[in-house]
């Protein structure tokens, strides 16, 4: 997603920054402290970043967002809503996933999600769950 786009530019950004802390000071003990901080701090964004997923099964939907120690685990019985749009300049769309407990995860469509679009409808009809559509104008 583009939050984790965001973070690894982030991350990316704060490896450079201590090549150039150890250039632009002389490699003095504050930029080699400095320069140290910001490697783990990129890292650790990269690892925070690496560790976001989103999976969908025949049991229900599984996530993890960025920042966040906990992998949220739904079963399919537990959305309140589906919403499809479609932007129809792209051809693609977007799935907001709204859950009982108020919870949303946005999925864009992707190659993969196009594949399991069937059932993942299949999957939100059995349930009883609400599905909405909406067409983005040109």
């Amino acid at each position: 997603t583009r939050v984790n786009y965001f973070v690894c530019g982030a991350g990316f950004l704060l490896l450079v920054m201590s090549l150039f802390l150890l250039f632009w000071f002389d490699r003095s003990n504050w930029s080699k402290t400095a320069s140290f901080i910001c490697v783990c701090v990129g890292l650790w964004l990269f690892y925070s970043a690496s560790q976001t997923f989103q999976s969908f099964s025949t049991t229900g939907i599984v996530y993890k967002t960025v920042f966040s120690n906990d992998t949220h685990r739904y079963e399919w019985s537990d959305i309140q809503e589906l919403t499809y749009s479609l932007e129809t300049e792209k051809k693609s769309g977007a799935y907001v996933i709204t859950f009982d407990d108020k919870n949303q995860i946005q999925v864009n469509e992707n190659g993969y999600i196009k594949s399991i679009r069937r059932a993942i409808l299949t999957q939100a009809k059995e349930n009883n769950v609400e599905i909405k559509e909406i067409k983005q104008p040109d």
